[in-house]
């Protein structure tokens, strides 16, 4: 009776640590097929702009055709989750004042111009935005 307990607790044990184990792998965003990246730079004012996004791996599919950036429709600007956009020092943006923070990105190509999109809503997948 003894021993079925131990070995039930002993086998509860090596599953947890399977499941958390495989948990944990998922979390390595590096092995992703498109992995993580960040560019940093700063600025003549003295802010700090950070972007942080997924390389997108095409697969064989075109830019524009199969995939974002298309004519008219909102772009995550990555893959995977939203593009990260952080300033460290409020900026200004198309003479719009950007106030310091995270914020998801998006962009939007028309025609003839390019239109960037912020959201506060920045830890979100796709293209969600307010």
């Amino acid at each position: 009776m003894i021993a079925m307990k131990q070995f039930s607790v002993i086998s509860l044990l090596c599953c947890s640590l399977l499941f958390v184990s495989a948990l944990h792998a998922q979390d390595d965003k590096s092995k992703r097929p498109s992995p993580p990246a960040t560019v940093t730079n700063t600025l003549k004012s003295g802010a700090t702009i950070k972007i942080s996004y997924s390389q997108p791996s095409l697969k064989g599919r075109m830019i524009g055709k199969d995939v974002e950036p298309m004519n008219g429709k909102v772009w995550r600007m990555g893959a995977n989750e939203a593009t990260v956009f952080e300033t460290d020092k409020d900026i200004m943006v198309q003479g719009k004042k950007l106030v310091a923070g995270k914020y998801s990105m998006f962009g939007i190509s028309r025609d003839k111009d390019f239109m960037l999109i912020f959201n506060k809503a920045w830890n979100i997948w796709g293209t969600n935005y307010d």
